[in-house]
């Protein structure tokens, strides 16, 4: 039986990793307001990649947490473990992060994948978004979206993925991240507002 947190449940989640020096990480409610945040615990080896990252909701209660190998600095695996330590698979047979071509991905303007359940369904996306409205700083921002009934254990690896590809952008060099802001989906706390469901095929929030 898998962690069934609040924040884990919700179907719309924003990423927001900013770059060091002015490092942080926040998971956004899809209005903008801060709901969790993804710390960096352990020693770091390689560039400064961190072998554990845990993500808090706000009660600082640990949600799911990462565990990075060191032996790969450069591209480094990981497994995830739920709130309470228990292994989640997160291999094909649970879900599927597939890179999307086409209308949606022209939308987004940037990196979109589908996210696939074990019988290859798209059960939701993980796209680049805007930054938070007044957020200026680098860093890399993404749309996290469940679209479909799915288990608590696929939630919690496609979250884990999520997490980990968020942090891995916003250690890009500055260059890299700069034209950043001008890509991305638009999403009700995004500086832009009220675009990015309509371009996922959901409905306006009210």
């Amino acid at each position: 039986m898998f962690e069934d947190a609040d924040l884990v449940q919700r179907d719309v989640l924003v990423l927001r990793a900013t770059a060091p020096p002015d490092a942080q990480f926040s998971v956004l409610d899809e209005r903008g307001r801060e709901i969790g945040r993804v710390l960096a615990e352990g020693e770091l080896v390689g560039k400064n990649v961190p072998t554990r990252l845990v993500l808090y909701d706000q009660k600082h209660m640990p949600v799911l947490a990462l565990e990075r190998s060191t032996h790969y600095a450069e591209t480094p695996e990981y497994s995830v473990v739920d709130g309470r330590g228990h292994p989640v698979e997160t291999g094909w047979r649970v879900c599927t992060m597939k890179p999307e071509r086409g209308r949606r991905r022209r939308e987004a303007g940037g990196v979109f994948l589908t996210i696939r359940d074990s019988t290859k369904a798209e059960v939701g996306s993980f796209a680049q978004a805007l930054p938070p409205e007044g957020d200026y700083r680098l860093g890399s921002t993404f749309l996290y979206t469940i679209t479909a009934e799915v288990t608590s254990e696929l939630r919690l690896a496609a979250l884990g993925f999520a997490i980990h590809f968020t942090e891995r952008s916003s250690r890009f060099p500055a260059w890299m991240l700069k034209p950043l802001p001008k890509l991305g989906l638009a999403w009700p706390g995004s500086a832009n507002g009220t675009e990015s469901r309509a371009a996922l095929g959901q409905r306006p929030l009210a």
